[in-house]
């Protein structure tokens, strides 16, 4: 009896046709954490790659939804600064070429992203003219008035 198990021909053009429609990634983390880690996919059932995978995918919908969010918000204080404009017109007043309401609108974009719980990197990574200080004094002021 052969209890050598020899991979056929077949079956080494197939892993490496499935191989070649995947990508391969690799991490290096700080010891401990693979135990951590295996400890929680113990308890959740999942293999390492359906946790990374999941994880990842979470994260990047996480993120598109912020940005959909952000269009959103952009999209009302658009409507708001035209409003605002228009209103100006109609009572005559400079605007001084509409940078003092501009910069109104966007502080309340911004404004609007703390009270939808964005941090302060997630804005400053989707406005960058904001500094921390800046982001900071419009969340104090939104909180005084909420």
């Amino acid at each position: 009896m052969n209890n050598n198990k020899s991979v056929s021909e077949a079956q080494k053009r197939a892993y490496q046709k499935y191989i070649a429609g995947t990508d391969e990634i690799r991490i290096r983390a700080p010891k401990g954490t693979k135990q951590t880690i295996m400890e929680y996919l113990l308890r959740s059932g999942e293999t390492m790659q359906e946790f990374v995978l999941r994880a990842t995918c979470e994260m990047i919908e996480d993120d598109q939804i912020r940005e959909e969010q952000y269009k959103r918000l952009c999209g009302y204080n658009e409507v708001y600064l035209n409003i605002r404009k228009k209103e100006q017109r109609k009572n005559r007043k400079t605007d001084d070429g509409g940078i003092d309401i501009r910069k109104d609108a966007q502080d309340e974009i911004i404004k609007n992203m703390i009270v939808a719980g964005y941090t302060v990197d997630q804005i400053m990574k989707i406005a960058p003219m904001y500094s921390h200080e800046r982001i900071d004094e419009l969340a104090a002021s939104t909180n005084a008035s909420v």
